[in-house]
């Protein structure tokens, strides 16, 4: 939100440069990446030479489409809402992960999912109406960016007991690189490189963004998921709408009214709730 609001980047361009970053920085682990970081299909590998795995590559390019749109429409969203209310519009992905999970993988969902499900309307319709004015564009979009996030935490709970954890974090990176590189190309279309290039005022944003909150949030969510499983792991995330009403009071001086206070309370009941069954 900083770096849209106050370093005057555009959502295409700004994810580009983290997503590169990121990229670029973990690629190395490909080759130093060992049973430490395997999976179970990887770990009845040899173990003198994995090779190529060509599992790992889809199921990596699978999680960079879900990651692309996630955070496109997350980029996209706060340009015009606020940074505590698109986290907790975010939090819904705690709310969305049980239900495809039932769709894809036929799980029972229980009385309580439902129940969940109803407060976590209300919450969203209080959040979206707060201070009285219509719901924004933002709002809407950082709504499907949730979707895409539970998306993502849901086939990566998958993968991750299946592939090496690097390589999946790798393969996914690379493949936000290239959607996002040709989101700029077609969006932004640069005359040349150096329009691509952060200027030295931008550098500390790209920094933060492309080390701290996409390459190492990527590797510890990827290894972390081959233990815990894709609702338990929802929930974890549950104190990220936390920090981020925090920051942005701090930082950006922003704060919810009455309404999206009330809708925020719904929407972490709402998770826990729906999480009861799960655990």
């Amino acid at each position: 939100k900083y770096a849209v609001d106050f370093d005057h980047f555009s959502p295409d361009l700004l994810n580009f440069d983290r997503f590169l970053l990121a990229a670029i920085v973990l690629t190395p682990f490909l080759q130093s990446s060992g049973s430490t970081w395997a999976g179970s299909r990887s770990q009845r590998r040899s173990k003198e030479k994995r090779g190529f795995d060509s599992g790992a590559l889809f199921a990596g390019g699978e999680l960079g489409l879900w990651m692309f749109a996630g955070y496109s429409l997350q980029s996209l969203g706060l340009l015009t809402t606020t940074a505590g209310k698109s986290a907790f519009l975010l939090y819904l992905n705690v709310k969305l992960v049980p239900i495809p999970s039932a769709t894809l993988y036929r799980r029972k969902i229980p009385l309580s999912t439902w129940g969940s499900a109803a407060l976590a309307l209300l919450g969203t319709s209080l959040l979206c109406f707060d201070g009285g004015s219509a719901p924004t564009s933002g709002d809407i979009l950082s709504i499907g960016a949730a979707f895409c996030s539970a998306m993502f935490i849901l086939r990566l709970s998958t993968a991750a007991k299946e592939y090496n954890t690097a390589e999946l974090s790798v393969y996914s990176l690379w493949t936000t690189v290239i959607l996002c590189g040709s989101w700029v190309a077609i969006g932004e279309q640069p005359t040349s490189l150096q329009a691509l290039i952060p200027s030295a005022a931008d550098v500390p944003a790209i920094l933060y963004l492309g080390l701290i909150t996409t390459a190492l949030t990527t590797i510890l969510q990827t290894f972390g998921q081959r233990y815990v499983k894709a609702e338990k792991a929802a929930l974890i995330y549950a104190l990220d709408p936390v920090y981020a009403a925090v920051f942005s009071y701090v930082f950006l001086s922003e704060k919810l009214g009455e309404a999206g206070m009330a809708g925020a309370f719904l929407l972490t009941f709402a998770a826990l709730v729906s999480q009861v069954d799960t655990l």
